[in-house]
């Protein structure tokens, strides 16, 4: 019974090893934040470099033939000297020294190269352009793959930004315009050219370094009992719960959940965000650092990400949405697609990926019940314990019937082995060989004769225990009581008693013909190692 108790228990242990092993470490984990060394990204200008290094290196070996040489040969067009475009341009552009402006209802098939400023209202479609300068999208242009400019990179409304989109000094976009990366110092959603001024920037350099941090888990709230009495939280927050950041409060430190992230109205996270789930952020919110989310990011008016002079990251799986006035610096990507004031016909195809204060969170819907899991892991329990049991008693049941067995057979071998067999099982042989006054020879074995003398009875005690005792250990011991004496002399004869004949004629029945009468063949002097 112990044996199975014992085992019901390291079986149970070993069950239950890997989920107290995975708390304990979940407990264990560090709350600090990854150094992520910020200088080893992608260049998200890479695709304008490239391009301008290359025609760069060509334009300077140019002979007027209207033909270069990039990675294949293609044609070009110098735009200082052209006042009319095909409707459909397959050539290269390339303005050197005057402003880039091409007529309205035209479709760049090709690139498009300007060394100063370039305008672009009504073009409905261009490859990719660069300016050394400024450069100005009019509303409704899409761009298939790439758009840079060195100074100011202004995008009116219900344009498409293809890839990417990036500006040394400065990105204004307008409503209704998608996009999927965004890179510069400073990227403006929601405003049209000459409403720098409603921005209100609140920046400050922060260096979190600085700031003892703690730790607080699995919360579901940021509210004013966790903070102190100017409405400021020290510390960084790791949960496994949806997490909401009260209107005004302020959070010096990080977040991380393993769900949903909400800040609301005015307040304001001086660290990073990351979130698997879903990250809103209120009107006017103001967040620092990084913000990574595997899900969406919807940003209502007013947020600002980042801070000037220092390069952050909005990434997104899903999608992302900036409403009016909102502000970057940095880096923006969004796998899914971003747009910038999405209009009414967005909301109303897209409603999923818009998430409002006043709509409840879904609930995840599970296959079965919530007790179900309990109660089939406890039926599963129960039956791996009941399995478990009747295997030890099997078990146990087998082990004695093989020491039954065992045991059986090694009676069974005693006997097959025994004094009166040999050690392979056979049986002794029972025809003497030789008789000779002191012994009786068979062929395995040998006989000593003894004359019992009835007057002195101590005396053929003695002898006995005496002949018994001068055999090594492990000889098997034979006593032969025959009775009379027989003798072998030629002159002898032979008296027996009247209850005593029968016996002694079975005995001489037995005996090979010529040893009856006591003579000994050359045959019995061979084998008595020719004794006389």
């Amino acid at each position: 019974m112990a044996l199975i108790l014992v085992s019901i228990i390291i079986f149970i242990i070993m069950l239950l090893f890997p989920i107290l092993f995975s708390l304990v470490s979940l407990r264990k984990s560090s709350g600090d934040v990854l150094d992520i060394q910020q200088s080893k990204v992608k260049d998200p200008r890479y695709f304008v470099k490239s391009f301008t290094r290359l025609f760069d290196q060509q334009w300077a070996n140019y002979d007027g033939s209207g033909k270069i040489f990039l990675s294949r040969e293609e044609n070009i067009l110098e735009a200082d000297g052209i006042a009319e475009y095909p409707p459909v341009c397959h050539s290269i552009v390339y303005a050197e020294n005057l402003e880039f402006r091409p007529p309205a209802g035209i479709s760049f098939e090709k690139e498009v190269y300007a060394c100063q400023n370039a305008y672009l209202f009504g073009i409905k479609t261009v490859r990719a352009i660069c300016s050394k300068k400024d450069l100005v999208l009019g509303s409704g242009t899409r761009v298939l793959r790439w758009v840079d400019a060195e100074g100011t990179l202004t995008v009116f409304d219900d344009c498409d930004l293809g890839i990417s989109a990036s500006s040394t000094t400065k990105i204004i976009i307008g409503s209704n315009s998608r996009f999927r990366r965004l890179f510069a110092p400073t990227i403006l959603f929601g405003q049209a050219p000459g409403e720098e001024s409603l921005f209100n920037d609140r920046s400050q350099d922060i260096n979190l370094e600085a700031v003892a941090l703690g730790c607080f888990r699995n919360i579901k709230y940021v509210d004013d009992d966790l903070t102190d009495d100017a409405g400021v939280l020290t510390g960084s927050i790791i949960t496994i719960h949806n997490i909401i950041v009260l209107n005004s409060l302020t959070v010096k430190g990080h977040i991380r959940s393993h769900k949903s992230i909400r800040l609301c109205d005015h307040a304001v996270v001086y660290g990073n965000l990351f979130a698997e789930e879903d990250i809103y952020l209120g009107q006017n919110a103001r967040v620092y650092g990084t913000v990574f989310t595997q899900g969406n990011l919807y940003a209502e008016s007013g947020v600002t990400i980042g801070q000037p002079g220092k390069t952050k990251s909005v990434i997104a799986r899903g999608k992302i949405i900036f409403e009016k006035n909102c502000r970057v610096h940095g880096y923006v990507n969004s796998e899914a697609g971003g747009i910038c004031c999405p209009d009414n016909n967005f909301c109303k195809t897209d409603t999923a990926t818009l998430p409002v204060l006043s709509r409840p969170r879904p609930e995840k819907e599970y296959l079965l019940k919530k007790p179900w899991p309990a109660v089939i892991s406890a039926v599963v329990l129960f039956a791996v314990i009941t399995t478990s049991v009747s295997a030890t008693v099997i078990l146990k049941k087998v082990q004695e019937y093989e020491r039954f067995f065992k045991d059986k057979q090694a009676v069974a071998e005693e006997f097959s082995y025994g004094i009166d067999g040999k050690p392979d099982g056979g049986q002794l042989e029972t025809e003497p060989v030789l008789i000779t006054k002191d012994h009786v020879y068979f062929k395995d074995r040998v006989l000593e004769r003894f004359h019992y003398d009835t007057n002195n009875i101590l005396q053929n005690s003695e002898v006995l225990r005496g002949i018994m005792a001068s055999l090594p250990e492990g000889v098997n011991k034979y006593l032969m009581l025959v009775p009379g004496r027989i003798r072998f002399e030629s002159d002898a004869y032979q008296q027996y008693s009247d209850d005593v004949i029968g016996a002694i004629n079975e005995v001489y029945a037995k005996m090979p013909s010529m040893q009856g009468t006591g003579r000994v063949t050359e045959h019995d002097f061979m084998l008595l190692t020719r004794q006389s």
